[in-house]
């Protein structure tokens, strides 16, 4: 049986994050799904110096912080791999490696990665 909420946010970088916060403050049940760390990129970064509110921050504190803001209005954050989302009716199944969620509202938050060039050296 799949576990139910008002909004599931596949990715927990900065714009998970925000959407969860934004979510869980409109008193919304709110999952936050990421097949990593809370944070995303934040957390390779040393120092952030472009975030508004902050002279400067590393980015795992900045990431912690995003963390904690949505948490503290009840989203819940699950790590997993979305294998796939499927649309029935007005409901969409979130499929992950090892859990099925189903909500009306999925916002998908994947952020990016770095590529690699593909040669040697």
């Amino acid at each position: 049986m799949a576990k139910k909420y008002d909004v599931i946010v596949i990715g927990a970088g900065p714009g998970g994050l925000t959407a969860g916060l934004y979510a869980s403050r409109a008193d919304l049940s709110v999952l936050i799904l990421d097949r990593g760390i809370y944070g995303g990129q934040m957390n390779n970064t040393a120092e952030v110096e472009n975030y508004p509110g902050f002279e400067s921050i590393l980015g795992p504190d900045l990431a912690e912080k995003m963390y904690q803001g949505a948490i503290r209005f009840g989203a819940e954050y699950a790590y997993g791999s979305v294998e796939k989302v499927e649309v029935n009716g007005d409901l969409k199944q979130v499929i992950t490696d090892s859990e099925t969620y189903e909500a009306p509202v999925v916002i998908i938050a994947t952020g990016s990665q770095y590529r690699k060039l593909g040669v040697e050296g």
